[in-house]
């Protein structure tokens, strides 16, 4: 039997975004399959945050920049204020998940806002993952 993993996430959540390089190793060891649960981390009406450098300076530093050069991970802090909404990367991921390309979907978002540092709120960046 398969081990199942459920893995909530919102894209604009670096330790999300971390998390994916070993859980696709455990995937691959124990050929388990994964569940993507997509969630908005500061769903409208909330505020919207501002650039997240401001947000996360201080654990950016010393949590994050770490376990990314111990895992291997490029991660870039985006350089674009405010944060942005993820509603519309989440209905792509829905309809990526309607064609079985949930996975690629992820990871492609995932490294457009991480290391590419482009605007996933905008349509046609989501899109074109």
């Amino acid at each position: 039997m398969k081990a199942h993993i459920e893995f909530y996430f919102d894209f604009v959540c670096p330790l999300c975004f971390l998390a994916t390089k070993p859980l696709r190793e455990v995937m691959k060891e124990q050929k388990a399959e994964i569940e993507w649960k997509p969630f908005d981390l500061c769903p409208e009406p909330a505020q919207q945050m501002e650039q997240i450098e401001d947000v996360l300076e201080r654990p950016w530093n010393q949590s994050i920049a770490p376990l990314a050069q111990q895992l291997h991970v490029e991660i870039n802090i985006p350089d674009m204020p405010p944060v942005p909404r993820t509603h519309l990367a989440h209905e792509g991921f829905h309809f990526a998940k309607k064609h079985g390309q949930e996975s690629a979907y992820v990871d492609a978002v995932f490294k457009a806002y991480w290391e590419d540092e482009k605007d996933i709120s905008q349509t046609e960046v989501s899109r074109n993952r």
